[in-house]
């Protein structure tokens, strides 16, 4: 029986008989597209790293993996894959086969084959890399971590590899484990931008004047945030009592406020600043200025200079 069984051996092509003289790693392969915000979130990309290392002693001439990354848990095709928070927000994303992410690394339908020759003396790895973007982000995305796990998606080559034919012998191993993790963190983000805001000319201080602003927020969804404004640049200035300044350094006293019945001041220190929660697009808030009615100072042009702090 020893002898029929060692000729029946000899007669093989040479095959990778890897079972523990193999390794795959990572397990699971790591694609972390890090921390972004959503002005960098769309067209981001990151690749994953793999790897089979093979111990000296195999009787082959040829090491090698079978690679084939399935669907992903969060959803999505073999083209436009998805990431997901746990509450049904998605980010979509493709893996790729090249740096130019011009060649889908498609789903259960494609296996690919990677292989490299093997010296029995010293062992030999074989190397892969996928390639992962983002395709598409919606501004109305919460901030958070969004994932993807794909489960039992790549057959490894620990029990065998043709490396003539470029297929995978029966007894492969598949991973428990998710063996491909894509993940992003969207941090939360704010910008503002500011309209000036413009009083008509006064032509008699018994009337007061009225004018408004426009401040355009624009925060992740669900971002809490708070606006301030500045007392100005007036000579001892407050938020309740501003300051235009003028010819010969004569001021005109305004004030700017959160409500157009102009009964809530608008500051920077606590409980005179406008609270909001981002909605992932732009929000228009009001500033209501009101000049009251004042002895006339010298004729020409009054300016200030607010300085709008936006916290999130």
């Amino acid at each position: 029986m020893l002898a029929a069984f060692l000729a029946l051996a000899a007669s093989f092509p040479d095959v990778a008989r890897a079972g523990a003289f193999c390794s795959f790693s990572p397990r699971p392969i790591t694609l972390s597209f890090g921390r972004l915000g959503v002005s960098n979130l769309q067209g981001a990309t990151t690749t994953g790293r793999f790897s089979e290392s093979c111990l000296p002693g195999l009787q082959t001439d040829q090491i090698g993996v079978c690679a084939r990354f399935g669907k992903s848990a969060a959803g999505g095709g073999e083209f436009n894959r998805a990431m997901n928070d746990g509450a049904g927000n998605s980010i979509a994303y493709g893996l790729y086969h090249d740096p130019q992410m011009t060649v889908p690394w498609l789903g259960e339908s494609e296996t690919v084959f990677l292989s490299t020759p093997y010296d029995t003396n010293s062992g030999a790895s074989v190397q892969g890399t996928v390639y992962a973007k983002i395709l598409s982000a919606t501004a109305g995305l919460p901030a958070g971590t969004y994932t993807d796990d794909i489960s039992g998606a790549a057959i490894v080559a620990d029990s065998g590899y043709d490396g003539v034919s470029n297929a995978c012998l029966s007894g492969l191993l598949s991973s428990d484990a998710p063996l491909l993790t894509v993940a992003v963190t969207l941090q939360a983000s704010c910008t503002i931008s500011a309209s000036n805001m413009v009083f008509a000319s006064a032509a008699s201080p018994a009337a007061s004047a009225q004018a408004t602003s426009r401040l355009a927020v624009v925060c992740t969804k669900d971002t809490p945030y708070e606006v301030g404004l500045s007392a100005g640049m007036g000579a001892g200035a407050t938020a309740t009592a501003r300051k235009m300044t003028g010819p010969e350094g004569r001021t005109i006293g305004y004030n700017l406020y959160r409500d157009p019945a102009h009964a809530l001041p608008w500051g920077d220190a606590a409980g005179f600043k406008l609270s909001g929660v981002g909605a992932g697009g732009a929000q228009t808030l009001t500033v209501y200025g009101l000049a009251p009615a004042q002895a006339m100072g010298a004729p020409g042009l009054y300016t200030d200079t607010i300085i709008v702090t936006l916290t999130y």
